[in-house]
């Protein structure tokens, strides 16, 4: 019997490569992946993720329930019900989302990162209604976070001044 930790990655930004989420979270899931010896890693993924993401997944990933299809309400619906849903059935002990959201249902512990306050400091990042109510449920998700990490003592410094 493995008595490992089983983490659960958070893969839904592996859907945008080219993006600068979606390359963090392809090197960090691809470094978790290569460290099956002593971290049991789980890629978690919306059942709708591109076949790339699927083949890299492998035996690997526990997928979550297909999300509507705009993508802002895709996104939502991943990580306030398909995640928690992926994680639960994955059997993960840990999520680490490798972005600023997470679920508000706590099935594990989650680890987040945070990459930067932007949407704080630039009032363009929240202007609609709709985003303002999406970052003050982020905030309150990621101080519930078992641990939160972050790039740079800036970014360390804003989100212990803001959360």
């Amino acid at each position: 019997m493995n008595d490992s930790l089983t983490v659960g990655f958070d893969g839904l930004f592996l859907e945008h490569p080219m993006t600068g989420m979606g390359q963090y979270a392809l090197h960090l899931w691809q470094y978790l992946r290569d460290q099956q010896q002593s971290v049991a890693a789980k890629l978690l993924i919306p059942g709708s993720a591109p076949g790339e993401v699927r083949a890299e997944a492998r035996e690997l990933a526990q997928t979550g329930p297909a999300a509507p299809a705009p993508a802002r309400l895709r996104k939502l619906s991943w990580e306030q019900a398909g995640l928690p849903h992926a994680a639960f059935h994955g059997k993960v002990d840990l999520v680490h989302v490798p972005y600023f959201a997470a679920p508000a249902l706590k099935t594990v512990p989650y680890l987040v990162t945070i990459h930067d306050l932007i949407h704080d400091a630039l009032p363009d990042y929240r202007g609609s209604m709709a985003m303002r109510a999406y970052l003050a449920t982020v905030k309150r998700t990621a101080r519930r976070a078992a641990m939160i990490l972050t790039d740079s003592e800036h970014s360390r410094q804003d989100i212990h001044r803001v959360l």
